[in-house]
């Protein structure tokens, strides 16, 4: 047998391995390529390697998800974040910024349902980004703000660790935890939670800088019920968040001690 029909036999039979779906070095092929007498081929692609065509594959896969239209959006809140913290000394074009950063983060989850564009790793960036955006506000406010934005990145570890489903109460939960989850967060407790979660920190930059009262002309009156009101809200959320990062603590201490592999 020459050389050149030994290696086609070789392709011929990686492929078929690719069809199976059976492991191959510690890899998983899937039909991504046909033989032809150079070697291993798909359109615009040829290689004397099976391998590289699977990774190849595999490579323009992660690079389509990363061009989905959500995380496209996800991509121009952190350009709308960094911008808003540019003009930081300037109201105005912060609460401008920031306050399309925010709205964009709902835009970015319709447009992953309608148009089918969800993935693991636009919910973990969705994410990302919201901690990022806030955590720069607080600690921007005020010396201590780290400590509330240490909360909400244990909390998001803590949710991220049970899966996709976190979000679906279960039923030995405390009422407060399912009154604000339920219904997908669209209750009146999951509403107030959300709202200020989100309001809060900006709702306080402008009581600071005082736009409030020159920008938006809100009496001092309004701008400590604003406070007030946010508060409690955050204070729920707070509330849930411990409560996740406790179920979390709690989970990992059932697991029991590590034995270390020797």
């Amino acid at each position: 047998m020459s050389l050149r029909n030994s290696y086609v036999d070789n392709a011929q039979r990686c492929c078929a391995v690719q069809a199976s779906g059976v492991k191959v070095k510690g890899h998983v092929f899937r039909p991504s390529a046909i033989v032809r007498e150079g070697g291993l081929s798909r359109p615009g692609v040829t290689t004397s390697h099976p391998e590289d065509v699977y990774w190849l594959q595999t490579d323009m896969e992660k690079v389509h998800v990363l061009l989905y239209v959500p995380n496209i959006i996800g991509y121009m809140r952190v350009i709308l974040t960094i911008l808003a913290f540019v003009f930081y000394e300037q109201p105005l074009w912060f609460i401008i910024l920031y306050s399309a950063s925010i709205a964009l983060d709902g835009v970015d989850g319709y447009a992953a349902r309608k148009l089918n564009q969800c993935s693991d790793f636009g919910a973990w960036f969705d994410v990302v980004i919201d901690v990022f955006s806030r955590g720069l506000l607080w600690c921007s406010l005020h010396e201590y703000g780290y400590l509330v934005i240490f909360v909400e990145w244990l909390t998001f570890v803590s949710t991220h660790c049970r899966g996709p489903k976190w979000k679906i109460p279960e039923e030995s939960f405390p009422w407060l935890v399912k009154s604000v989850m339920g219904n997908n967060f669209k209750t009146f407790w999951g509403t107030a939670a959300i709202t200020g979660l989100n309001v809060l920190p900006l709702w306080l930059y402008g009581y600071r800088t005082g736009y409030l009262a020159t920008g938006l002309s809100v009496p001092l009156w309004g701008q400590l019920l604003g406070i007030a009101v946010l508060t409690v809200g955050r204070t729920v959320c707070m509330f849930v968040e411990c409560f996740f990062i406790y179920s979390h603590v709690m989970r990992l201490l059932d697991e029991g001690p590590t034995r270390q592999q020797s």
